[in-house]
């Protein structure tokens, strides 16, 4: 017989409630590719992969790229070393990070700090072009 306790943990399971999502070939594809956009760093690291690191979302994110892989692979659409690599690379001075903005006052430093590099960026390129 089992203890009150125990069924009580068990009634606090919540089942997850699962969402479906029809995509075309090519919206699969579009999917594919930007979950696999390589972030510049010294690791090889996603962009899907860093953010998922950054709101502790590591297991979601592995599971969501087997789901898509498997619907790739249904869909004769290639992954790994057959399908594209895209990166993402700095074009100028500006250090990079993926954080969620509007949560505290630091955040709002940081969205100053990015304005204010991008546009030093835009203006020392105008210098350079004239």
């Amino acid at each position: 017989m089992k203890s009150k306790k125990k069924v009580k943990e068990e009634v606090k399971i919540k089942k997850i409630k699962l969402f479906e999502l029809k995509l075309s070939k090519i919206e699969l594809i579009h999917l594919r590719d930007m979950l696999s956009i390589l972030f510049p760093s010294a690791e090889e690291k996603t962009i899907s992969q860093a953010l998922a690191a950054s709101e502790h979302r590591t297991f979601e994110e592995v599971s969501l790229w087997k789901k898509i892989a498997s619907l790739c692979v249904d869909a004769e659409v290639p992954i790994d070393d057959e399908a594209p690599d895209y990166a993402v690379v700095p074009t100028g001075h500006a250090p990079m990070g993926v954080f969620m903005l509007g949560q505290d006052d630091e955040d709002q430093a940081k969205l100053s700090f990015l304005k204010e590099q991008t546009e030093n960026s835009e203006t020392s390129k105008d210098i350079d072009e004239e």
